[in-house]
């Protein structure tokens, strides 16, 4: 061990033991919560609550020395000053219905006081966690905890040999998953679960290192891989599977002792949505779906593969072209804002204090007053996606993102013409109900069981359209390649090359939102220097070729009937106008028609009642026509707000029929 390591280790031991001696002298105090008061307090959790925030110090404690923990007397100064009265009536405020306190920030230091397993932060005033918790529900606010799982200073200083910096960070430490440290904690969630009433609690920065080789990683690697765990991992996919196993097991565990102390906490996890590495097959270790940066397509896909009451939708609040579609389709509102050391509150100036008394109160107020509008509603569509997170394993380093682009580029346009899709993970498609769908589209998804594969082929069977693009049905859940599509026979298609030996290429374009118009059928040939399958016909109709330039045309859509349904194979996932084509070639149109793709209208029901509510997402004026299919309404009972002008609406016995002028950031129809 170096000089400077040996210092810096006797600095902080010699700390760690003068604050636990500190805090070990607190112990004795009556605890804020009795245990049975903690154990009969009904959580109000995240998906009962639209205007959620956080007043986080994390940033505050992010040096730019990863050698060096900060000096005790910088902590001694944290949270030194808290009024937990004054920081619930913000809240208040603010209008806010949660509030997200950190209970163990990335300091790593906690900020309530019965705790046996760390340090509190040295100077803080009473115990800002519990008392600021007790203050909020008196206000009828829900508190979240927040325990930080990468990136904790304190416990990475103080066990180098389970810590690493990928990529030269200094900043941002990823302490192993299977060292001790998970132990800790699972303490840590313990502590507060059974000390504080909360109303749920979310992780933090969720990976795996690669560089440990303690005990507890060469426990899994054998268990993996039967073998002793080299000094150097023998490729790529045996480090990144054993990320991924890392991950998955300690999701699990925490989910599971989380129940074991209190089982009606909602419990959830940050980077644990299909954008960062976790696999996200295991959706029952999580109670919600969080997305950290609001984003339409992915609130969709988290709403469907998720399948939970709604998403935790993070950044929405500062996004004002996109907020009130998050929210129509499932979002709840969410973000963190940077605040004080000493009091957690936000500084005094117009970028921190003052933007949230005005801009985001005034949103709030917002929110608060068109929730009926949200609640207990779910999108009505007529299209399912069908994603698997097998179909990753085929991929370089089991990387999503050519995978997620091939969903993103037909779902966006979809959207913007008014049909909000379902996504159903194939996981859960066994056992969905499939009778709300005229279509299922499965865009390169592949790994399929052969019970999901029969549920697909029932569904055609039973008069169903099935909408197969480009590398699907091709890979094994273990990516690897099959000699042929899985429902080659359905499809009446057989690949030309392996699928190893197809070269992807993503462009970064963006698909136009006006690919969507009724009418517009498949051309009979398309010139166009886009990568495609090559396939050979073996039955059905061709009804559309491919042809690069300088080159021999190629089947580009193949229509083959199977029972009373269709299977269609597009051999391009990279032409969603092909396969929006392809939808109106079926007769599969959206249950609103909306032909201006500037102008969002989302057609929702009301959970367990005959009830449909149409969102204006944008202003401007609206041509719209539902369905009665979808919405057999007969009369409108109210609008948001109140006063919605230019509104006609015409009843036929066929559609719905409705124009207006909408001057509002948000407005609403309820028909009945």
């Amino acid at each position: 061990m170096n000089f400077l390591l040996f210092k810096n280790k006797f600095q902080y031991g010699f700390i760690a033991f003068i604050t636990l001696f500190c805090n070990a002298c607190k112990h004795d105090e009556k605890p804020l919560f009795t245990h049975e008061e903690v154990m009969a307090y009904v959580p109000k959790g995240p998906a009962k609550c639209f205007r959620q925030i956080c007043l986080e110090t994390n940033s505050n404690v992010r040096t730019t020395n990863n050698t060096v923990f900060p000096p005790d007397s910088v902590f001694a100064t944290f949270l030194s000053e808290t009024d937990p009265v004054k920081y619930a009536d913000f809240c208040e405020k603010i209008n806010l219905d949660a509030a997200l306190l950190l209970a163990v920030p990335e300091s790593g230091y906690a900020t309530y006081r019965q705790t046996k397993e760390t340090n509190v932060y040295p100077g803080m005033k009473g115990d800002f966690f519990g008392e600021t918790l007790k203050e909020l529900h008196k206000r009828k606010i829900s508190g979240f905890g927040y325990i930080c799982i990468g990136w904790q200073k304190k416990y990475s200083m103080a066990h180098p040999e389970y810590t690493e910096y990928p990529g030269g960070d200094s900043v941002h430490p990823l302490i192993c998953l299977n060292s001790p440290y998970r132990d800790h904690i699972m303490e840590l969630s313990r502590e507060v679960l059974g000390n504080y009433p909360v109303d749920g609690l979310r992780y933090d920065i969720l990976d795996q290192q690669s560089k440990c080789r303690c005990a507890g990683c060469q426990k899994l690697y054998a268990e993996m891989y039967h073998e002793p765990m080299p000094v150097e991992w023998p490729d790529w996919q045996h480090r990144q599977k054993f990320r991924l196993e890392s991950i998955r097991r300690i999701v699990k565990d925490l989910y599971q002792v989380c129940k074991s102390v209190k089982p009606s906490v909602p419990v959830w996890q940050n980077w644990y949505d299909g954008t960062d590495y976790a696999d996200i097959t295991d959706v029952n270790s999580v109670d919600m779906a969080y997305l950290e940066f609001a984003n339409p397509f992915r609130e969709l896909f988290l709403n469907g593969v998720f399948e939970k009451e709604g998403i935790i939708t993070g950044k929405v609040i500062e996004n004002p072209k996109t907020r009130w579609k998050c929210l129509a389709l499932g979002g709840k509102c969410y973000s963190y804002f940077f605040t004080d050391d000493k009091t957690g509150l936000p500084v005094d100036d117009k970028i921190n204090k003052q933007w949230l008394e005005n801009d985001l109160a005034k949103f709030y107020a917002q929110v608060r007053d068109a929730e009926e509008y949200f609640k207990d509603t779910k999108p009505v569509t007529n299209i399912a996606i069908i994603y698997n997170e097998q179909t990753r394993y085929h991929y370089d380093d089991y990387n999503r993102a050519d995978y997620m682009k091939a969903l993103r580029d037909i779902t966006e346009p979809l959207l913007a013409s008014g049909n909000p899709v379902r996504f159903i993970s194939a996981q859960n498609l066994p056992k969905t109900p499939l009778e709300p769908y005229k279509a299922l589209v499965i865009p390169e998804t592949s790994g399929f069981s052969d019970e999901q594969l029969a549920v697909v082929k029932n569904f055609a069977e039973k008069g169903g359209h099935v909408i197969i693009t480009g590398d699907a049905l091709s890979y094994n859940a273990e990516g690897n390649p099959l000699p042929d599509f899985a429902l080659g026979e359905l499809m009446g298609v057989t690949r030309k090359e392996k699928p190893e030996a197809i070269k992807k290429v993503i462009s970064d374009k963006n698909i136009p939102g006006d690919i969507l118009k009724d009418g517009i059928l498949p051309a009979n040939l398309y010139t166009i220097e886009k990568p495609f399958t090559p396939v050979a016909t073996k039955s059905g109709q061709t009804i559309s070729f491919i042809q690069i330039p300088n080159d021999t045309r190629q089947p580009l859509v193949q229509v083959n009937q199977f029972g009373k349904g269709v299977f269609y194979y597009v051999s391009s996932s990279q032409m969603p106008e092909v396969t929006a084509a392809v939808l109106n070639y079926a007769g599969v149109l959206s249950p609103v028609k909306n032909d201006d793709p500037l102008r969002m209208a989302i057609l929702s029901k009301k959970t367990g009642k005959n009830e449909w509510i149409l969102h204006l997402l944008d202003k401007g004026e609206y041509f719209l026509r539902i369905d009665k299919k979808y919405c057999p309404a007969t009369k409108s009972t109210s609008t948001y707000p109140a006063n919605l002008k230019n509104l006609h609406i015409e009843y036929t016995n066929e559609s719905i029929i409705i124009t207006v002028k909408n001057d509002n950031d948000y407005a609403a129809v309820v028909l009945d």
